[in-house]
């Protein structure tokens, strides 16, 4: 009985160590699900409150096209900095691209730094033809310690192109 009894303490020192050790592993790191919907921490505010509507450094989240409006729209008006990113090739946006989007095709966006956006600390609002490469884009960006909301795809977008 005494074995029984030593071993379910072990067993269960053992389980509270593995999700101690997985805890302090993730640091609270943010998740992407399969759906490509951002999983955030809190991130704190300069008063040290939680911010749950701020996602962390190095993130992604898809949002929809209205939301990505409304806040582009607000940065605009508060004079807060942000990239609009277009991530087609070059006729396509050149045939048609949301105004004020910068260009810089997925294919071209690697593991390092693109020079195009020199700052990590301005969120990027990205997208592209239906929202493919645009998730392709977000992924490779957040890796690189960019804060992106993925709109998704410009053959949805009510808001008015140029050409």
């Amino acid at each position: 009985m005494k074995r029984v009894l030593l071993c379910c303490a072990l067993l269960g020192a053992l389980v509270l160590a593995a999700v101690a050790c997985k805890s302090i592993a993730s640091g609270g790191a943010s998740s992407t699900t399969a759906t490509g919907e951002q999983n955030k921490p809190s991130s704190s505010t300069s008063d040290g409150n939680a911010d749950p509507e701020q996602p962390t450094k190095g993130s992604y989240e898809t949002i929809p096209q209205d939301r990505a409006k409304s806040e582009m729209d607000a940065l605009s008006a508060e004079g807060k900095p942000f990239v609009l990113l277009d991530v087609r090739r070059l006729d396509e946006y050149n045939e048609s691209h949301i105004p004020g989007a910068l260009l810089l095709p997925n294919e071209l966006i690697g593991t390092t730094r693109p020079q195009e956006l020199p700052n990590l600390d301005v969120p990027i609002y990205l997208y592209c033809r239906s929202g493919r490469r645009s998730l392709e884009a977000a992924k490779k960006l957040a890796a690189m310690g960019y804060t992106v909301y993925d709109f998704g795809g410009i053959i949805d977008w009510q808001y008015g192109t140029v050409s």
